[in-house]
């Protein structure tokens, strides 16, 4: 008995909510972690450790035609000993704590078996706060990075688009050892706009409360096949499969704000609008979601909670985290 046309549309159905899942998985935000003096730039850089921890917690699959990722983000700073301002103890002064859940959307009707760009779109919700209660301002006006209150909410929608290419026949379902070409690339972008509300008072008028961001990213995978052998010296080879190999982001955001006059309009310059970053990160091969990490940019305000009236170009080295691509293929093993 043959399958039914309605039995195929609901296997190709759960295929792309399984696709909707991995897709987002790929391309969410990698953790790092530097080791000292491996982050350098800002002015109380370099560190003794900086980190951006950002787990997803994933709710998705074939069964649903939505993807949920529930995020508990934490950023630390380790600073060295400075006495003269009261650093000591190595302390991670007023840490990023980042909570929050993102849900990803698509349509079966746009993404179609011969698209040309697979789309989804996204919307999140987020609260960010240092965990501090001293006085936002310091006497000078300038905000309080030592232990001053900085909290803010915000909501970010999202649009992606993104392009595998490098298969024989353009379509990696089909792909197997034998038929396509040794590396293959992924490519997407990704535009959101970000809303902030329900910020600290002091924050209103010097911290942007309106940003676009913008991302593009290429991800380059390798294909393998191990060499197997056996206790009777026979050679045989595993089945087919692919790994990430490289992948590189470029990742900018703009305060859209019309006006910030409460810093005399320093905040209104362009320098200070803007943050833009290339990250680099070769996967180490033997580990599936560990890489090796290298990124260069520029913060016209830091991300850092309390510091963003900071400015600077930065340079960070170390090891990066997450879901990158690894995709199985069936191939029957052979000698």
């Amino acid at each position: 008995m043959g399958i039914t046309a309605e039995e195929s549309e609901l296997v190709v159905r759960r295929a792309a909510n399984a696709e909707l899942l991995t897709r987002s998985l790929n391309y969410a935000d990698l953790s790092y972690a530097c080791p000292p003096f491996l982050d350098l730039g800002a002015p109380k850089a370099p560190y003794i450790l900086s980190a951006d921890v950002i787990p997803q917690f994933a709710i998705g699959g074939k069964w649903l035609p939505v993807a949920i990722h529930l995020t508990p983000r934490f950023k630390a700073r380790i600073f060295r000993n400075n006495e003269l301002i009261g650093d000591s103890s190595l302390p991670v002064r007023t840490p990023s704590y980042m909570p929050g859940a993102t849900i990803y959307f698509k349509s079966d009707k746009l993404n179609k078996p011969d698209a040309y760009l697979y789309k989804f779109a996204s919307l999140s919700l987020f609260h960010h706060s240092n965990g501090q209660d001293g006085n936002s301002l310091r006497p000078d006006g300038t905000y309080n990075q030592y232990d001053g209150s900085f909290s803010t909410n915000y909501l970010e929608g999202a649009v992606y688009v993104s392009r595998k290419f490098g298969y024989s026949d353009g379509n990696d379902v089909n792909f197997t050892c034998d038929n396509g070409a040794k590396t293959h690339y992924d490519a997407y972008g990704r535009l959101g706009f970000e809303k902030h509300f329900s910020s600290d008072p002091n924050m209103v008028g010097r911290y942007g409360q309106n940003r676009l961001n913008v991302r593009a990213g290429l991800i380059r995978n390798k294909v393998y096949r191990d060499k197997l052998i056996t206790s009777q010296k026979d050679t045989l080879y595993s089945e087919c499969y692919t790994r990430e190999r490289y992948r590189a982001v470029l990742t900018t955001s703009f305060i859209t704000d019309s006006n910030l006059p409460d810093l005399g309009g320093k905040m209104n310059s362009w320098k200070r609008r803007v943050n833009a970053e290339l990250m680099i990160a070769r996967r180490l091969p033997v580990s599936a979601n560990v890489a090796i990490q290298a990124s260069a940019g520029y913060y016209g305000s830091d991300p850092y909670n309390a510091y963003f009236e900071d400015s600077y170009f930065f340079i960070r080295a170390g090891l990066a985290f997450g879901f990158f691509t690894a995709t199985d293929y069936r191939d029957t093993p052979t000698r």
